[in-house]
């Protein structure tokens, strides 16, 4: 998912999985790597017009945090423990989470020198997804939102307590300590031009700060003389090639999972409201 990717067409074989892999039984695993398995109906959800849901954006996670040493990109779910609506931060829900055991890998911040950059996916009021950055060596937190007109989360508030939290857990002295970092929202962060691409517009922009936040943003359409619905056309097509770049590097690192795609350990049952639930064997 970084710029070299981005830039690349599909070949004959890559456009072969990426259609077999969309025309899959619902329940059909597609991807699977490491812990976690992407059934064809999440899939499809790169398709245009479709939110990317936790299976996938968690799936790409943990790609990112194969590829760099560096990063660390944490699930999903950890938002949602660290700062609930209505209720306040409260370090204790997220603490077994920080111990060097714990996969997440945030037993490592202030500890190990190479890991620099922490990135926090939120799913703001459930309905869009935002990311933000805490940079340990520019000693900043930023929130990168690609729809500027929907209301701030104020979610890097929250991880600059966490970090402050995390560094004095684990006796850090270097300076100066995260309760003195700047909590930013970036303005200059792309932005998506219809309201369902902030899941891929959230995967691009970590994977892209990552690799090099000085050219991050060069995917970004710049609108300069574009009239709105020039701007609007291009912004569109330009989700379109995210969404089948991040397809494509999903497919690209899956594991081998059988002609049948059945993951071998449960099955996937739908309920009347269309989300999809984990059912052990023996209870459908």
């Amino acid at each position: 998912m970084g710029p070299d990717d981005y830039d690349r067409s599909f070949t004959d074989q890559e456009e072969q999985a990426y259609a077999t892999a969309m025309a899959r039984p619902d329940h059909s695993v597609v991807a699977s790597f490491q812990a976690f398995d992407v059934s064809a109906k999440s899939f499809r959800r790169l398709q245009s017009g479709c939110w990317l849901n936790d299976d996938v954006i968690n799936y790409c996670t943990a790609i990112l945090n194969a590829r760099d040493s560096h990063a660390l990109y944490l699930d999903t779910i950890f938002c949602t423990l660290l700062k609930r609506r209505n209720e306040k931060y409260d370090y204790q829900k997220i603490v077994q989470c920080t111990t060097p055991q714990h996969p997440s890998g945030l037993g490592k911040l202030f500890v190990d020198p190479n890991v620099t950059m922490l990135f926090v996916p939120a799913h703001v009021r459930s309905t869009h997804w935002t990311v933000v950055c805490a940079d340990l060596e520019a000693h900043t937190v930023t929130e990168y939102n690609s729809l500027h007109h929907s209301s701030r989360s104020m979610y890097a508030g929250a991880i600059r307590h966490f970090m402050q939290d995390i560094y004095t857990q684990h006796g850090a002295t270097s300076e100066p300590q995260p309760e003195a970092w700047p909590a930013k929202y970036a303005r200059y962060a792309p932005q998506q031009a219809d309201l369902c691409s902030c899941g891929a517009f959230m995967l691009m922009t970590a994977s892209w700060l990552a690799l090099d936040a000085s050219t991050a943003f060069d995917y970004a359409l710049r609108r300069g003389s574009m009239g709105q619905q020039e701007w609007t056309q291009a912004g569109l097509q330009q989700s379109d090639q995210m969404r089948r770049v991040i397809a494509r590097a999903m497919l690209a690192v899956s594991d081998e999972v059988g002609e049948s795609g059945e993951a071998p350990a449960v099955q996937l049952e739908e309920d009347d409201d269309d989300d999809i639930q984990l059912v052990e064997p023996g209870e459908v």
